[in-house]
């Protein structure tokens, strides 16, 4: 049995690796009382490895890979997964690409099969790639439409440069993707798709030597035209190309105001990570969180805001952001600034908030393990761009035990005017309400508290600091995480006046469900 002092092992306690010779790296989860299994593939393809000019690729790509291969028809991917009692999609992300696909525990060595099929031998037809570039530019149009992408993309693109792999569009822009052909898509295709870079997630009840089997039958059918694995692929994440703080505004459509601000954050391997998360978790998550009671509660001046890390494996930003009244738009602005700062400098976070933080972190994390493709997903992530799956155990380990002090010491390191950048999106008429100069005026007055090198307050009442350690929930989980299984089968108890109640205990996570049935409706 593990110490109570560790959370190693609760992720993923059956984690098993393999690699065949010159294929992907092979992370099995097996859960032999799994209902379904999840098979997913993770890829290093995305904006972090395009190159400028040629936004887009990898999101095109990822459109493709349904396209048919040399086995496959259009659509006979999703067909069958679908034939399988499950279903498959694909996410772009600014570092990777992501498969997933669930089905029932008999089909997974071909539902496996038609994937790396779909994989590794995309066929790229002409007709296809012009069909699919119409629908592509349409997404494009869909998302121009929409104020919190507008907002969210140029806050992007201001924050870490135009240049900037971050900068750029995932979907890319009309012009990239109007340019992009079968033959540049087959060139990216054979860099970021080899199967030495590919990282393989099966989760649930699954059979690892027929996988193995399976995908060694398939590698020894490649040809020599793939590309040579880099030792540096995939690329290192560079800096932000320039300092803030800048703020800009945007107009549109709408009837509402939009606000956006952001601080630059280091990456998720930083020390300080884990305790920029319980500081943005403080700021902006749920109805008890400083940001909602002072803006929309306390002082109304938002319909509703919230806060938020993107964490890559360079650079990343902390967000504070949410919908307003325009006329309430430019106040609101200011006083998201002036949370941040009076909890680092006037109101530390209680004990309460902070064991409130850990609870909510621990739920969402019961939530995740209780899906098998939640599992394989936190896996696959942190396997391709940390290099080890463990790594998330180990990250929330680290972040369990985050006290206060950790809180306000990386708080006051990273949220700085030079790392701040701020935008706002107007709707076409306000009356005068949006005015972009009163939103810089805000914006320069909600940091004044956060100039001059910014001393966070700690331990301001005077309490001793104690060892943190995680919460009893979370020692609870760890000191059950090895023991053996009760039996799955349900348990029927019955109540008073003829009522059943039946038992099915299992599963990974520690969370239930509850139904109630009764006779009646319209027969």
């Amino acid at each position: 049995m593990r110490s109570s002092g560790s959370l190693g092992g609760v992720l993923f306690p059956r984690l098993r690796l393999a690699r065949p010779r010159g294929g992907p790296l092979l992370l099995f989860l097996p859960d032999a009382d799994a209902p379904a299994a999840a098979v997913q593939a993770w890829l290093p393809a995305g904006s972090l490895t395009e190159d400028e000019g040629r936004e887009g690729l990898a999101h095109f790509l990822e459109h493709m890979i349904f396209k048919g291969s040399r086995r496959l028809a259009v659509g006979e991917l999703a067909a069958r997964a679908e034939e399988a009692g499950g279903d498959v999609n694909a996410y772009t992300l600014n570092e990777a690409t992501y498969y997933h696909l669930a089905c029932l525990p008999g089909g997974v060595e071909r539902c496996l099969d038609a994937l790396v099929e779909s994989l590794w031998w995309p066929q790229f037809d002409a007709a296809e790639v012009a069909r699919e570039r119409g629908v592509i530019l349409a997404e494009i149009r869909r998302t121009e439409d929409q104020p919190e992408q507008r907002l969210q993309q140029e806050l992007y693109r201001r924050a870490f440069g135009s240049g900037h792999p971050f900068g750029r569009p995932i979907l890319g822009t009309r012009r990239s993707v109007s340019r992009l052909d079968r033959h540049a898509l087959r060139r990216y295709h054979r860099l970021c798709y080899h199967p030495a870079r590919t990282v393989l997630v099966l989760a649930g009840p699954i059979s690892e030597k027929p996988i193995i089997r399976l995908l060694q039958n398939r590698l020894a059918e490649l040809d020599g035209g793939w590309s040579a694995v880099a030792a540096s692929f995939p690329r290192a994440v560079p800096p932000p190309s320039s300092r803030g703080p800048r703020s800009f505004s945007l107009r549109g459509g709408s009837s509402l105001a939009y606000m956006e601000l952001a601080f630059a954050v280091p990456s998720f391997a930083h020390p300080d990570a884990p305790a920029l998360d319980v500081l943005s978790m403080l700021l902006g998550s749920g109805d008890s969180s400083r940001l909602y009671k002072r803006l929309c509660v306390d002082r109304p001046l938002m319909h509703d805001v919230s806060s938020d890390v993107f964490f890559s494996p360079g650079p990343g930003l902390l967000f504070m952001g949410g919908v307003a009244e325009p006329r309430r738009a430019v106040w609101a602005a200011a006083e998201m600034l002036q949370t941040a700062s009076d909890l680092l400098r006037e109101h530390p976070p209680t004990a309460e908030e902070m064991e409130r933080v850990r609870t909510l972190f621990w739920t969402d994390l019961e939530f995740r393990r209780e899906s098998t493709p939640g599992r394989a997903r936190l896996a696959g992530y942190f396997q391709l761009l940390a290099g080890d799956a463990r790594f998330a155990e180990r990250y929330l380990d680290r972040l369990l035990r985050v006290s206060r002090e950790e809180v306000l010491s990386a708080g006051a390191r990273c949220l700085m005017p030079e790392g701040l950048t701020a935008g706002v999106y107007f709707p076409d008429r306000t009356n005068g309400a949006g005015d972009a100069r009163a939103f810089r005026e805000a914006i320069r007055r909600g940091l004044a508290p956060l100039r001059g090198g910014g001393k966070a307050l700690l331990s301001s009442n005077g309490e001793k600091r104690r060892p943190s350690s995680p919460p009893k929930e979370a020692r609870s989980r760890i000191r059950t995480a090895a023991r053996a299984r009760e039996s799955r089968s349900p348990h029927e108890f019955r109540l008073f006046r003829g009522v059943r109640l039946v038992v099915l205990p299992g599963g990974e996570a520690r969370v239930f469900a509850l139904r109630a049935a009764f006779l009646g409706g319209q027969r």
